[in-house]
């Protein structure tokens, strides 16, 4: 009977951190829309052509990065990625 108790209560926690997840989740898509509508899109593009650029050049990606991060590009760690990768 405790072990079926236990379960249960394993079951709802669990439930409980998906809801919770789930309402994070909707929250964080709702800031990363909010930044793409602010930043500038032709700093942005820039910033991430700077990154590509170098990548297949084979330069130092370092300072095309932090240029792409800083607060003035607003690019995303992951557009970065991205184009590095070439996608």
């Amino acid at each position: 009977m405790v072990f079926l108790k236990e379960e249960r209560m394993a079951e709802i926690a669990q439930l409980r951190k998906t809801a919770l997840n789930a309402a994070l989740e909707g929250r964080q898509v709702e800031r990363v829309r909010a930044l793409r509508a602010r930043r500038d899109a032709g700093v942005h593009a820039a910033a991430l052509r700077g990154v590509e650029d170098a990548a297949r050049g084979g330069g130092n990606l370092m300072p095309h990065i932090l240029n792409a991060v800083d607060g003035c590009s607003l690019a995303s760690g992951w557009s970065c990625n991205d184009e590095r990768r070439g996608r």
